[in-house]
């Protein structure tokens, strides 16, 4: 049999596009809940408040049937208002784990090892909740639906209040072809009604069934720092699961809160290219002039 058909179901063939990350484990004890994953360094004025949200919309809905944790990757903090809030913090729902080399796909999963809970949610730590517990209640109810949903993501505004996310889709310029990029992004904001279902979400905010991400391998780690998240969707999509943007106007994200502003990582891109641009091509930009 040709080599290329050994993988004969679609979660091997999922697993195979990413191919480059060993699988991962998922823990046997796992009980019903969201564990929030963020990396951060330093940014006291976006970490601190954040965490601070969680912590207090955790305490007001955790139960014994479902819970949420927060658990930190720190990669090199020295301002002396995120330690000390880390001293004050660091037990209960709150993980914090420090000194990790910076590189998105791989301190992901390695701190997707230590989830408790049945769903994993990437969040940056550049985001704001302007209601923290029904943002929480509604990613409870998502999860609690039994259906073929396997990612959800959040629509979020610019602090400024226009469109900073509403789902991922992909070039058609010929500068950055089958590129992805935001839908709609900087635009004035409009509401969606209902859940739409776009290509890809961004993992700035991005919620997966911790089951599905251990046995694609979760992030690919040949991505450094850009991609990794619309690689995952996409792998998702091959195995025939749902993406879905959850309607929303209480999430703030300061965009590059944390980055440099228009960094590009090219060496990411050109790979995400090699490994996707045929499959986004046929699949999204058939009517598109090649």
């Amino acid at each position: 049999m040709d080599r290329r058909y050994k993988y004969s179901t679609n979660i091997e063939r999922a697993k195979r596009c990413g191919a480059s990350t060993p699988p991962l484990n998922a823990t046997s004890d796992q009980k019903n809940g969201i564990s929030f994953i963020i990396l951060t360094k330093d940014k006291p004025e976006f970490i601190v408040p954040l965490l601070s949200q969680l912590q207090s919309a955790f305490s007001e809905i955790n139960s014994g049937d479902f819970n949420f944790e927060c658990i930190i990757g720190d990669t090199g903090s020295t301002e002396k208002n995120v330690l000390s809030f880390y001293t004050a913090n660091s037990h209960g729902e709150l993980q914090i784990y420090r000194e990790l080399p910076y590189h998105f796909s791989k301190n992901n999963n390695l701190l997707s090892k230590y989830a408790r809970y049945s769903n994993l949610c990437f969040l940056n730590n550049d985001i704001f909740l302007k209601n923290p517990k029904e943002t929480l209640l509604s990613l409870k109810a998502k999860v609690e639906c039994v259906d073929d949903l396997e990612i959800t993501g959040m629509q979020m505004n610019f602090p400024d209040g226009s469109n900073q996310h509403c789902g991922i889709f992909f070039s058609s310029s010929p500068q950055s072809w089958a590129l992805p990029f935001h839908i709609a992004s900087g635009e004035n904001a409009v509401q969606n009604k209902t859940a739409t279902f776009p290509p890809a979400v961004t993992g700035a905010f991005m919620l997966i069934r911790s089951k599905t991400f251990y046995e694609l391998g979760g992030f690919d780690e040949s991505y450094e720092a850009e991609c990794q998240d619309i690689d995952l969707c996409l792998r998702v999509r091959r195995i025939g699961g749902k993406i879905q943007l959850m309607p929303s106007h209480e999430v703030i994200h300061h965009e590059n809160g944390t980055r440099i502003k228009n960094e590009e990582h090219h060496r990411d891109r050109s790979y995400f290219l090699r490994k996707w641009q045929s499959y986004v091509e046929m699949h999204y930009l058939s009517g598109a002039h090649l």
